[in-house]
């Protein structure tokens, strides 16, 4: 059987359309869609289709077609706002035979509401970033509440900053957390939904595009928090948490269930997701596989430039 992926909103993602590629060893074609028709994972692609903004009244139909004429085995997006989109859809896909890699719609309208998701954790009892509706010291941390990608979050640490949450229902504020900045990379098995495969990683350096300098990092507690957490929600496929540990525990910032920008430091260590969805495509469940890396690696990246005539 040939394993064809499609991966929509591919973006800049280069590095791992390029990592899937070789776990398919030609064994089916990494597919890619974007809005850009100049965007980098064009080019590295299998084969891409440049498709119109997520907002497009027939964007749905568009995708579904490529997944028809591709014979798509997979499906999942590279971007948050896409996931509410296509899991409100994800039975259309499941009619065409294709595994959406996609969390529940309830569980997708969560995590792209960062407000909606600190009081649902809260409710749960899961230690995370304390949230505010209103800064009393400085310095605070703001994000968009609906953002994404890092865009628009920053630090704010003077009253002139403030501007920019005037307007506090389009904006979060969180304490400014000053303990280890983490990422956790995992695989929910689409049957059996447990966690199956697990990375951890220290961000060392950061940029508005994610963590450039990280070491990799083992530890049974974070585990069994990641395990706890994934108990609350229902998840598909990969999912990428940001956390901090600090005072002693961890705390959760971020919960994005797709592939995370860290998912090419756990590949580079072994961490290999394309087998588990191979299994999952044919209605297999995967064992769990922890702790399969080594520990206190140091990882970084760096720039490329690709020349398209």
């Amino acid at each position: 059987m040939s394993y064809n992926i499609l991966l929509c909103s591919a973006g800049r993602r280069v590095k791992l359309i390029q990592q899937l590629q070789m776990s398919l060893n030609r064994n089916g074609k990494i597919i890619v869609t974007d809005m850009d028709r100049t965007a980098p994972s064009m080019f590295f692609a299998d084969k891409s289709y440049k498709v119109p903004e997520i907002s497009d009244t027939d964007y749905i139909e568009i995708i579904l077609n490529i997944c028809k004429n591709e014979k798509i085995k997979a499906i999942t997006t590279l971007i948050d706002p896409e996931i509410e989109l296509l899991a409100k859809y994800k039975y259309r896909f499941t009619e065409l035979g294709v595994l959406p890699l996609l969390p529940s719609l309830e569980t997708a309208e969560l995590c792209i509401d960062k407000l909606r998701m600190y009081e649902f954790l809260i409710a749960n009892n899961i230690n995370t970033v304390p949230t505010y509706s209103r800064v009393t010291k400085l310095p605070v941390f703001i994000k968009p509440r609906y953002g994404s990608g890092s865009v628009g979050a920053r630090k704010i640490e003077k009253e002139n900053g403030l501007a920019y949450i005037a307007n506090t229902e389009q904006y979060i504020i969180q304490e400014f957390m000053t303990g280890d900045d983490l990422a956790v990379e995992f695989y929910v098995d689409t049957i059996s939904k447990e966690i199956v495969n697990y990375f951890a990683m220290k961000k060392i350096k950061t940029t508005l595009g994610g963590a450039i300098k990280v070491v990799s990092f083992k530890d049974d507690n974070l585990l069994d928090f990641i395990i706890n957490l994934n108990k609350l929600f229902q998840f598909s496929g990969a999912v990428d948490v940001d956390l901090f540990y600090q005072d002693g525990k961890y705390f959760v910032t971020e919960i994005n269930p797709r592939f995370g920008g860290g998912y090419v430091y756990a590949h580079s260590l072994g961490i290999d997701f394309l087998p588990l969805i191979i299994n999952n495509i044919n209605n297999k469940s995967n064992k769990i596989d922890f702790f399969d890396y080594e520990d206190q690696v140091l990882m970084m990246m760096y720039d490329e430039v690709a020349v398209i005539k």
